[in-house]
């Protein structure tokens, strides 16, 4: 997993009351770019070099975590990447990391995205997926939802 950014302000995609989140697939270069699936069930095929752009509205909650599991069991932080949630402002605007994330590696990997009212422990969601990926016998496709409060949003993609 390719990291680099930080919180920023972006443009109101998302519509609509509540919280949600919108993952833009960029081909590599000045590729052509799509939506990924919102269907976690329904793998993203990802090509080498495509990055995703997060996108999401907070709706009521303050707090942001967002982590990544690999098929192997691997759990990455990504927003915050240790600590604690990041405060977020609860608005129906819709707030992008200011850069983009590559998946790296092969085989399938599943975002999670966590909004919650509560401060969230980075520790406690990334050990949560790890449970959820214990129980589901490491079939991503068959991840049930984090043990964590909040409002949960998981994409699986497909890389190369």
């Amino acid at each position: 997993l390719g990291i680099s950014g930080k919180l920023g302000t972006g443009g109101n995609r998302l519509k609509g009351g509540g919280a949600g989140i919108e993952i833009v697939v960029r081909g590599a270069g000045q590729g052509a770019q799509r939506l990924a699936s919102v269907d976690p069930a329904l793998p993203e095929p990802l090509a080498e070099g495509d990055r995703l752009r997060l996108g999401f509205r907070a709706g009521a909650n303050t707090h942001l975590v967002v982590v990544s599991l690999d098929e192997s069991g691997v759990v990455t932080a990504v927003e915050p990447v240790s600590g604690k949630s990041r405060t977020v402002q609860a608005t129906q605007a819709t707030e992008l990391l200011d850069d983009s994330l590559e998946l790296t590696g092969h085989g399938l990997e599943r975002l999670i995205v966590v909004l919650s009212q509560d401060e969230l422990s980075v520790d406690e969601v990334m050990r949560a997926a790890r449970a959820r990926y214990d129980e589901a016998r490491g079939n991503l496709l068959q991840l049930g939802q984090l043990d964590v409060p909040g409002e949960q949003f998981h994409r699986t993609f497909r890389k190369p």
